[in-house]
């Protein structure tokens, strides 16, 4: 199209060629022709794309499937009857994607149906909300798509601004129950003119969304990193020894765009929300004490269902089994939303007779994780190196700082009382491009750790807030 300039051609075609070939608009073909016929189509589009829309382990199973009918000189015949999935499983294969799709129609439950003397800042608003429907940043085919954070970025920013367009002025806070992702919980939206924070209860009581709207950004706009069938492939290939020479076409393509890439094909337990929490140990005896002491190790989220005791306000009580026994755990998290603070109490309750790490993740995106104007510091003094992509530890970590030049924007981590230590590491997704798969980043988990001390007949109270201002 762009290079050999085909659609430019096939005009000028049209055009010498007027002769004999007649061109006529949609409208005067309906004017001019009766129906033929009455069809009903089904919810379709093109046969990858609903190939691509299908849950990883059915994709590879219907794509053996195709070659065997291949193999058996068959496919051609029965082709038309393969259909695949159909575009609504990625919402359901990218719960991002899905997010984003239940928040633009919940906003779009705010514009009337009547646009008879629709005032100028309506028809501004309704614009964005149109804008935020692109379809492009809601699905992941060939390339770009979901995984491009700038994509989701531009949906994004115009749902962000046709939400606060269509919105009455919110000087305090208020908090609505509603279930927005349809997962049969309602979700606590906190909102006023400055943030908005939608808490998930049915994900550990973790904050799913944060929405700056002096700058209509979405600072948790970050995607989880999930096995893609086109991961299985390229596995596969590095395991055969295949050759990816002579592809015929870019469906084909499986290969790594950049050197070593197959170590960065590691897959989340757990979405990437904030304020989620995780026990990634405990420890049995008293060492101080001359007591021999063993270490257990756990890999998942923090079991158990969270009740709603009020508005952002959870509590869970929960057992995670050892060998040792049952570490019983009680854990009461309250929000609370003032001006441009977002802020989160914690009070833990636990007989355990040992120590447990209580860590807590927040996963941000400045869009940038090597650029020079985005960079992280602690008390205004960058890190060595400063950039959101690089993997750090850091030892008695007090408060973080996000800070985006570009934007004038400063974005601030308080874990109140210092912590054992804050690892702090870049969420690398692989997606697929027309030249291979690439890595793309995606944002910065910031993880907060604990150490709960003896615990039994104690409550353990620390609070975390988020913090944002505009620079000057």
């Amino acid at each position: 199209v762009y290079g050999k300039k085909w659609l430019d051609k096939f005009f000028q075609f049209l055009a010498d060629e007027s002769d004999w070939v007649q061109t006529v608009t949609p409208s005067e073909l309906l004017n001019s022709e009766k129906p033929q016929g009455r069809v009903y189509l089904p919810q379709a589009s093109y046969e990858e794309m609903l190939e691509w829309a299908l849950p990883t382990d059915a994709r590879l199973r219907f794509k053996h499937f195709k070659n065997d009918l291949k193999r058996c000189d068959i496919y051609e015949q029965g082709r038309q009857f393969l259909r695949g999935g159909n575009w609504s499983n990625f919402l359901a294969k990218y719960p991002e994607s899905d997010w984003m799709h239940k928040r633009m129609i919940h906003i779009s439950s705010r514009f009337p149906d009547k646009r008879d003397n629709e005032s100028i800042q309506w028809k501004k608003a309704r614009k964005h909300l149109y804008q935020a429907q692109c379809n492009c940043a809601y699905w992941h085919g060939l390339f770009g798509g979901v995984y491009l954070n700038y994509l989701r970025h531009g949906i994004w920013q115009n749902l962000i601004a046709a939400e606060k367009m269509s919105t009455k002025a919110k000087k305090k806070t208020v908090c609505t129950r509603y279930d927005l992702n349809l997962d049969g919980i309602d979700e606590h939206l906190l909102e006023n003119d400055e943030m908005f924070a939608a808490i998930v209860p049915g994900e550990s009581a973790s904050v799913k969304e944060i929405d700056l709207r002096h700058w209509d950004f979405n600072l948790t706009n970050v995607m989880a990193r999930r096995e893609e069938a086109f991961h299985v492939e390229f596995r596969h290939q590095q395991d055969s020894g295949e050759e990816t020479e002579g592809i015929k076409t870019i469906h084909d393509i499986s290969r790594a765009k950049v050197e070593g890439l197959e170590e960065l094909l590691e897959f989340d337990i757990a979405p990437r929300n904030s304020f989620h929490d995780f026990i990634p140990w405990a420890v049995l005896g008293n060492p101080a004490e001359g007591e021999g002491c063993k270490v257990i190790e756990w890999r998942g989220i923090i079991p158990g269902e969270w009740k709603t005791i009020g508005d952002g306000h959870f509590v869970c009580e929960t057992k995670l089994e050892t060998d040792e026994g049952w570490l019983v755990l009680k854990i009461d998290k309250k929000y609370q939303l003032k001006a441009s603070e977002l802020s989160c109490e914690y009070e833990i309750e636990s007989d355990w007779p040992g120590d447990f790490g209580f860590a807590t993740q927040f996963n941000l995106s400045l869009l940038a994780g090597h650029a020079e104007d985005r960079y992280l510091a602690i008390d205004g003094n960058k890190l060595d190196p400063p950039y959101l992509d690089a993997v750090k530890n850091i030892v008695d970590a007090g408060a973080i700082e996000l800070h985006d030049d570009w934007m004038k924007m400063k974005v601030t981590i308080n874990p109140g009382s210092a912590v054992e230590s804050l690892d702090i590491s870049p969420i690398i997704t692989v997606s697929s491009s027309e030249e291979g798969l690439e890595p793309t980043y995606q944002g910065t988990c910031f993880s907060f750790l604990r150490r709960i001390s003896h615990p039994k007949g104690m409550k353990t109270a620390f609070k975390y807030i988020i913090t944002t201002t505009e620079k000057s």
